[in-house]
């Protein structure tokens, strides 16, 4: 009992929005009939499961539900396209509406990030000359050392000369010479403290001791005491540990809201509880191929040593944004042909309208073109209505341009019947629906298209298949296409009938060879 009960209402269901689809909702009044628009009365009242039994007045239908009044579309006043929804069942549907408005997106992009060294803060040490190291002060890499911490002691035979020449142009007076010297030891990397230490003492030193330019740890250390250098040589490198760059990734879709400069909250699981701000410091040109994400550099606005290379941290960026026409989410409809939106025109009046839309966060969705501040847009059942929306303006086209043919398709009211050429895409035997690339209407001057086809209770199925070639008549009538009679044939000879118009045998249950 209770799984006929939970068919019977998915019956009506069913029934109400076939009924509304085949154009029978009505909630305004009639300017063509005066009667109807003067008392505001419906024009005749119809079953909600079976839009073909009519009758004058209120009453039961077959089934027993209540009739449903149907009133007078103005075609005249509405665009193409409007829907019309009777107030009593637009709570029944559940539609639900939201107000455009003018306001700023809270777009906030969470990411996953590493902790890496501070290049502005790395120092790699060369030396100018060759030499060999004769003594080591640091012993390790993660070493920390102060600024004038000495480091290294080399010796070498082109720095020992070029301490003899400026001693030999001191002893002479030769300052042109002298000044020369003193400009070459310098460029070798010779501190200012040791060139006075010569000139005080006159006495040239066979090894020169190299100092750290800046406070931090030893990040690598190449050589070993009493190896051999070259100046191509990297012998160790000098970074800061409280000074640290967050590299993370960002999706295409984000970037359009970063652009340098914003506000980032940095955590590390390995330091619960704290939390560090920081600038997006520099986004990086080229994208991922695989990810399609971009990387993005942070840099923090205060120094910490909690933070070590190698870390993941989560990064929060907070974009800036500016005012804009907003609407929910929710109301966006993206199709192929693009995006569109259900806008409420009047009291039950409903049209489908396309819309440029722009960037999103959770919420609201950036409007730039179709829609302006205080329209009302549907956000709940609006799929049925852009259904039904685009069904009717698609067939008011398609009336207005057969108008100004010699040859006039058929209105929505009338019944015609046409044959075609087609295709089979999908076939369903249950529901008696095809999904048909049919070729041109020479007698409606219409070009070829895919479409939905109901197929006549009359036809037999059990011998069509999808990807059949056919030829097959139907009808249009209250803006349906249905299938009276189906003609296959075999794909080879498909355009040889076309040419020759050659009649095949009506579809009986087997292919006609």
């Amino acid at each position: 009992m209770k799984n006929n009960s939970v068919i019977f209402a998915a019956g009506v269901a069913v029934g109400l929005f076939v009924y509304w689809s085949a154009g029978q909702f009505s909630g305004g009044q009639s300017d063509s009939s005066g009667n109807a628009q003067k008392n505001n009365e419906p024009l005749y009242w119809v079953a909600p499961m079976d839009p073909d039994y009519r009758r004058d007045g209120p009453g039961k239908s077959p089934m027993g539900m209540d009739l449903v009044p149907v009133y007078e579309e103005d075609s005249q006043e509405d665009a193409a396209g409007t829907v019309r929804v009777a107030p009593e069942l637009e709570h029944s549907f559940g539609v639900r509406t939201a107000e455009v408005t003018t306001g700023m997106l809270n777009p906030v992009i969470r990411s996953a990030g590493y902790v890496e060294y501070n290049d502005d803060f790395v120092v790699h040490m060369h030396p100018r000359t060759e030499g060999w190291i004769e003594k080591l002060h640091v012993r390790s890499e993660g070493d920390p050392v102060e600024k004038g911490a000495p480091l290294y002691d080399i010796y070498s035979p082109t720095l020992v000369n070029a301490q003899e020449e400026y001693l030999l142009a001191l002893r002479r007076g030769n300052q042109q010479l002298a000044s020369a010297s003193r400009l070459r030891l310098q460029a070798l990397q010779v501190p200012d403290d040791i060139i006075r230490q010569i000139e005080n003492t006159r006495r040239v030193s066979q090894t020169l001791t190299m100092r750290a330019p800046q406070s931090g740890i030893v990040d690598q250390l190449n050589v070993r005491q009493g190896m051999y250098v070259v100046p191509g040589t990297e012998i160790m490198t000098l970074a800061q540990a409280s000074q640290v760059w967050i590299i993370t990734d960002v999706f295409s879709d984000d970037l359009s809201f970063i652009g340098g400069g914003e506000s980032v909250e940095v955590t590390s699981q390995a330091s619960p509880g704290n939390v560090w701000t920081g600038v997006v410091d520099y986004i990086y040109p080229a994208l991922d191929t695989a990810t399609r994400t971009a990387q993005v550099r942070i840099r923090l606005t205060s120094p910490t040593d909690m933070l070590r290379p190698g870390m993941y941290a989560s990064v929060v960026i907070k974009p800036s944004a500016s005012e804009t026409l907003l609407i929910p989410r929710d109301a966006v409809i993206r199709v192929a042909e693009g995006t569109r939106v259900v806008l409420k025109t009047g009291a039950g009046k409903y049209r489908s309208v396309p819309v440029e839309t722009g960037r999103s966060d959770a919420d609201s969705v950036e409007i730039h073109r179709g829609l302006e501040a205080g329209d009302e847009v549907v956000i709940s059942a609006h799929f049925m209505i852009d259904s039904e929306s685009a069904k009717k303006a698609d067939l008011s086209r398609f009336e207005h341009e057969m108008g100004m043919s010699e040859h006039k398709v058929p209105s929505t009211t009338e019944t015609s019947s046409a044959m075609a050429d087609g295709v089979i895409n999908r076939l369903d035997k249950e529901a008696r629906v095809a999904n048909i690339s049919r070729g041109p209407i020479e007698k409606w001057k219409r070009p070829a298209a895919t479409m939905d086809f109901s197929l006549s209770d009359e036809l037999d199925l059990s011998g069509l298949n999808e990807g059949d070639s056919i030829h097959f008549v139907f009808e249009v009538s209250n803006g349906e296409f249905t299938v009276t009679e189906v003609y296959t044939v075999s794909s080879d000879d498909m355009s040889k009938e076309m040419d020759s118009s050659h009649a095949a045998e009506p579809h009986k249950g087997a292919d006609h060879d």
